[in-house]
């Protein structure tokens, strides 16, 4: 049985954009500031959606802003990609 394209595609660019949201939540959060519980729950579904973030576990000094925050994310970017495009092939019509 062949597997419609649209649907393994659209699997894997919803893979790629929650890849974009977790770069933009990591862009744009303020870590001045104590962690409060919405930031927390954002910060455990992030891990969740999308786990090859795991990568950076031991990253302590990495900055998710500008070309190196970039560059440090398209690496999780394909990996994310290429597995919600497996799971796309995977599911049942």
């Amino acid at each position: 049985m062949r597997k419609p394209w649209k649907t393994i595609v659209g699997f894997a660019m919803i893979g790629l954009a929650i890849t974009g949201a977790c770069y933009a939540d990591a862009a744009f959060r303020d870590y001045t500031k104590p962690m409060n519980g919405l930031e927390s729950a954002v910060a455990t579904a992030s891990l969740i959606l999308c786990p090859p973030q795991l990568l950076f576990t031991f990253c302590i000094d990495c900055e998710a802003i500008g070309r190196g925050g970039f560059i440090m994310y398209s690496i999780p970017g394909p990996i994310l990609f290429i597995q919600s495009g497996s799971r796309g092939l995977c599911s049942p019509k």
